[in-house]
């Protein structure tokens, strides 16, 4: 045997793409891990990892923005029972496209066939058969076993609108079929090379000696075995990127000398690897097709990243790249959110890496003398009594007369006739006490003709919920969710009280609340939708002295329960009510318009409630005049005991 032994390493292998079919399943790779290995490269590699990410926040941008501002809404609106937004699916998406090259979307339909939740599903955790028509979920793909909590789903259907289904978004890429390749496929080598690199220096440092050495053994030469086994211990300690390098082992018979080591590494190792670095990195940013490192908060030597370099370089990337990415997703988006429905227009919104900067000659121009003197640490000059005031009467002048008045009623009279040149008055100095607006009878008899030409009558609907209508700081009513998503409620309580009475007839209202888990109102209204609409028959009969009622199912009933189709048209509407707490709806000392109102016994429309206020010259949500004194408390309030609600109804057949 020689005496001089020459270790040599194996050669490292990328793992493939391949689509091999496998089972139900086609392999993802020809280990079916190529998803998890795009994974692990995106948590090793510094520069991919922040070119991905901050890929995936260039698209995603803004977020999701309704042409129409009146339904921006619906952006905040939950998607899903985690009460996730679009917008956080858009998040997920868009980070799995630039990781993947694709996603999946999951939807979940109730029994009616509606669309009623909308998830986002790991990407790594899918696999497919071969024309994407059935899909298998795992979070066992990495062993080498099939794994066993495999769950299937079918492929998103929109002629059969039941279950889970799974929507498949991919890129397409020549010559892949079932799967999809990310855009950075041709980097994958010099990616795999920024992590050996990586760990390379790390261990060099650990190690605190780079192995790319000769070991030489002076103490006597060993048998075979005896060598064989020292090659071994030392190839298992030095060999791989970790240790970096190639070394050898020699044996000598001078036991005079000590074991000595030669240090075969070359003398610019550094360049060597600084060049490499660079190579890699361009690699990198060319397989990524960016413009310019600095978007993504990478320096590059050279480049001083300046806002107009870096403002032109995202103009670039934003149209060769972000905007084709963008239109990708949107046309999705705008064929998944009509199924919830959205069908408003929307657009991903640009997002960009600076802001606009004016020069100083701009900014001195649109500034005040003020803020001028305020920027230069000067002291702000005393201002004219005179143009105070008239800034005052300015500023009460641009309010609405319903607001300005308010304003009115919080200033002194001496304060009111400053404003206009008047000399205060001795008792001038203190607020009136509130009194309400003034409506003559006339006022309220025009204000009742409106409100009776708009509305519907309250016993052509049956109420199933109701809330007092909170306002905004504009006084316009607040959206509420739980009233947002009331028809998919109800659409599913009366399938489920249809079931309960089909198994047994006498189940109560409080039962069915329970075994649906909703109030009691939501019952007894649905249970009178179902009843108004010849669906049940509902029987009350004498049981050993108590009363008890039977709903037996209509065939019409039946009928509508194997269509499991919504009963009936659910509305949004507003009624004029007493506080429930304050007594009956009209009292002795009701005033003339909330009397009259009530009369009417009509609800309407938000719509309805916009002409209205139209028509009258003012927001009729403001209208709470006149004073209430309460007995038990002994507080009066400066408005009645009335106050607008907000129903859940159903129109009667």
């Amino acid at each position: 045997m020689s005496n001089l032994i020459a270790i040599n390493f194996s050669e490292y292998s990328q793992p493939k793409f391949t689509e091999k079919k496998n089972q139900d399943w086609v392999n993802y790779g020809e280990d079916n891990k190529f998803p998890l290995h795009l994974l692990s490269l995106l948590n090793t590699s510094a520069k991919h990892n922040a070119i991905v990410n901050g890929k995936a926040n260039y698209i995603a941008g803004g977020g999701i923005v309704f042409d129409d501002e009146a339904n921006q809404y619906l952006v905040e609106k939950p998607i899903n029972r985690s009460k996730e937004n679009i917008n956080d699916i858009l998040d997920k998406i868009t980070l799995d496209i630039e990781t993947f090259g694709g996603c999946y979307l999951e939807i979940i339909y109730n029994h009616f066939g509606d669309a009623v939740s909308l998830y986002h599903i790991d990407y790594a955790k899918v696999r497919s058969n071969p024309d994407n028509t059935y899909f298998y979920i795992s979070n066992e793909w990495d062993i080498k076993a099939k794994p066993n909590d495999i769950k299937s789903i079918s492929a998103f259907n929109p002629e059969n609108k039941v279950g889970k289904q799974l929507i498949y978004l991919k890129e397409y890429r020549p010559g892949v079929n079932t799967y999809t390749l990310p855009t950075y496929q041709g980097a994958l080598n010099y990616i795999e090379l920024d992590v050996a690199v990586s760990e390379f220096h790390l261990n060099a440092i650990h190690n605190g000696m780079m192995p790319s050495k000769m070991l030489s053994f002076n103490n006597g030469i060993p048998t075979e075995e005896e060598q064989r086994k020292i090659e071994r211990q030392v190839k298992d300690k030095f060999s791989g990127e970790k240790n970096a390098g190639k070394f050898i082992i020699n044996f000598n018979n001078d036991p005079a000398k000590a074991p000595t080591v030669i240090d075969l590494s070359a003398s610019d190792l550094d360049k060597q690897f600084d060049m490499l670095n660079k190579t890699i990195q361009q690699e990198i940013f060319s397989g990524h097709r960016i413009t310019s490192a600095s978007l993504f908060g990478i320096a590059q030597e050279g480049a001083l990243g300046a806002r107009t370099e870096m403002r032109d370089a995202y103009e670039i990337f934003q149209n060769t790249y972000v905007s084709g990415k963008q239109q990708f997703i949107e046309r999705w988006l705008g064929y998944i959110l009509p199924l919830f429905g959205i069908t408003a227009e929307f657009h991903i919104k640009h997002t960009e890496p600076l802001g606009f900067e004016f020069s100083e000659a701009i900014i001195s121009a649109n500034m005040t003398q003020e803020e001028i003197r305020e920027k230069l640490g000067l002291p702000l000059l005393e201002s004219k009594t005179e143009s105070s005031q008239q800034d005052v009467i300015n500023g009460i002048n641009s309010l609405s007369p319903l607001v300005a008045n308010k304003v009115l009623e919080s200033m002194t009279p001496n304060e009111i006739r400053a404003l206009i040149g008047l000399t205060p008055k001795q008792e001038g100095e203190a607020i009136p006490e509130a009194t309400s607006q003034a409506f003559s009878e006339q006022d309220d008899d025009f204000a009742i003709g409106i409100f009776a030409d708009f509305g519907d009558a309250k016993s052509e609907y049956d109420v199933i919920k109701s809330r007092r209508v909170q306002f905004d700081d504009n006084f316009e009513p607040i959206p509420h969710q739980e009233f947002a998503d009331i028809d998919i409620i109800i659409t599913n309580v009366q399938s489920g009280i249809l079931d309960l009475l089909q198994k047994n007839p006498l189940t109560t209202v409080e039962d069915m609340a329970t075994a649906l888990k909703v109030d009691k109102q939501v019952i007894i209204g649905s249970l009178s939708t179902l009843e108004n609409n010849k669906l049940i028959n509902v029987k009350p009969f004498n049981d050993n002295g108590s009363e008890v009622i039977s709903r037996e199912i209509t065939d019409e009933g039946k009928k509508q329960k194997s269509a499991r189709k919504p009963i009936a048209d659910i509305q949004i509407r507003y009624s004029y009510e007493v506080n429930p707490v304050l007594g009956p709806p009209i009292i002795p000392t009701t005033r003339r318009f909330c009397e009259n109102l009530i009369t009417l016994d009509k609800i309407y429309s938000r719509a309805e409630i916009q002409a209205i206020s139209q028509r009258l010259g003012y927001s009729v949500w403001q209208r709470r005049g006149g004073f209430y004194y309460n007995p038990k408390t002994q507080v009066t309030t400066p408005y009645c005991r009335h106050r607008w609600v907000e129903q859940v109804v159903i129109k009667r057949r």
